[in-house]
């Protein structure tokens, strides 16, 4: 049953509040002809003076005119609008927190706007739950990563490729690049590069221990699935790819290996030109420092989201699933049905839950984020970056450039503006909450991510 909670009067209208239960309040928003009367009749001379209707001289229609066709519509809107500033202006005096927006009520009464003048609206509200959470209880584990050989020697193998080159070899094995003249039909394609190294085993298969020479059969729809490979290998646009038989024999005309760098002073001085490091020791170390690094990223990211598991968990927040249901089919305005909204809910939930969390958390704190804060997070994007294609020490002006160029764009300073604050507030959960640290091998962490 309803509880009737409060009236709220003003000076023309009065505001009722009720409780429907579950994080939901419906308020009724009472309107006297008053408190709407003066917008109406300024709307009205408005539209006077403006309007062209047949048979008058533009802004010469009489107001009888004017008054039928759009005062019932006015005094819709303006009362209306009315009543929703007030309804704002009371869940603000009240410290009334909301989640999601006013909704008229589903058993919203009629109103004849042609005939009465005053007006009763009721809107449903979702109220914001209260957060109550003993942080102290909560319990997160941290890993540290152990780095093993065979990521060491992955991770060198990779950094040197940056460096070395391809020489020509008899014999193809798994991660050689081919080339061969395709024939098919009366399509002939000389020189075609057949990377073997980001080939699924199956599809390479047929090429390892082959020669130059050698003839390989293939199907170049199941060699190349994209489109935009195929059309590249055949060297013709991708709309003339339909009517081109997939089946070509592939001869065989070079065959070309990696060849890791020789670790002289040329290679360090080419790799290294700070001089910071001209040895293989230094290298060495150098790889062991880079591999840490992205493993304290990945393991922090863990850290960031079993925290933020955690705590959504051990907040169990109710939220006003129906109400927010009804919201979200209103507000994408027939993009989606209430049945898409069902399926999705769980992650928006989630996403609400932590969007709460995080509000309060940032309050509590007293943490703020600030344009250097997102400055800063650019510049570390920036920086992996750069890490990433072989740059590990950017020149400081290739940094602006980069950083100028992301706070340019709207939607990756908001995205950025997100990261910081989620960062910010995990950081400041960590304070609170209990981590355990725990060692770890790459192998069992790697499998602890894609778990």
């Amino acid at each position: 049953m309803r509880s009737l909670y409060v009236h709220f009067n003003l000076i023309n209208m009065n505001i009722v509040k009720e409780d429907l239960g579950g994080q939901r309040l419906l308020i009724k928003v009472n309107v006297a002809e008053a408190d709407y009367k003066e917008a109406v009749e300024k709307a009205l001379k408005a539209y006077k003076k403006k309007a062209n209707i047949p048979g008058f001289r533009p802004g010469m229609a009489p107001a009888s005119v004017i008054n039928k066709m759009y005062r019932r519509s006015t005094v819709a809107d303006e009362s209306y609008r009315k009543a929703s500033s007030e309804l704002i202006k009371y869940l603000e005096d009240n410290k009334i927190e909301i989640v999601g927006e006013p909704m008229p009520a589903e058993n919203h009464p009629e109103l004849h706007f042609d005939t009465a003048v005053d007006f009763e609206f009721w809107f449903e509200v979702g109220v914001k739950p209260e957060v109550t959470v003993d942080l102290a209880k909560v319990k997160v584990t941290k890993y540290d990563v152990e780095i093993d050989d065979d990521m060491r020697a992955s991770y060198k193998e990779n950094y040197l490729r940056r460096y070395g080159k391809l020489v020509d070899v008899d014999t193809a094995e798994k991660d050689d690049a081919v080339s061969a003249t395709l024939t098919g039909g009366d399509i002939t394609v000389d020189d075609a590069y057949i990377g073997l190294t980001a080939m699924e085993e199956d599809k390479r298969k047929p090429f390892i221990g082959k020669k130059v020479g050698d003839k390989v059969t293939v199907n170049i729809e199941e060699l190349y699935p994209q489109k935009s490979q195929r059309a590249a290998m055949l060297s013709v646009k991708e709309a003339e790819l339909e009517g081109i038989a997939p089946e070509f024999e592939a001869t065989i005309s070079r065959i070309r290996r990696f060849a890791a760098p020789e670790l002289n002073d040329e290679f360090f001085k080419e790799a290294f030109p700070d001089g910071k490091i001209t040895d293989e020791a230094g290298l060495n170390a150098f790889v062991d420092e880079q591999i840490k690094g992205e493993l304290t990223r990945e393991s922090d990211h863990k850290l960031a989201v079993d925290t933020r598991e955690a705590v959504v968990k051990a907040a169990a927040l109710t939220l006003p699933d129906e109400f927010l249901k009804r919201w979200l089919v209103a507000i994408n305005e027939g993009k989606f049905t209430m049945e898409d909204i069902e399926r999705e809910f769980d992650t928006f939930k989630e996403m609400m839950t932590w969007d709460i969390l995080q509000r309060h958390y940032l309050k509590e704190g007293g943490i703020t984020v600030d344009n250097d804060d997102v400055k800063a997070e650019a510049r570390n994007l920036a920086a992996m970056q750069f890490a990433y294609y072989g740059m590990p020490t950017p020149e400081e002006s290739m940094l602006d450039n980069y950083v100028g160029h992301i706070m340019g764009n709207k939607e990756e300073v908001r995205k950025l503006y997100e990261r910081v604050t989620e960062s910010k507030v995990v950081a400041y959960l960590d304070t609170k909450i209990k981590i355990t640290t725990k060692k770890i091998s790459t192998k069992d962490f790697m499998a602890l991510l894609q778990a």
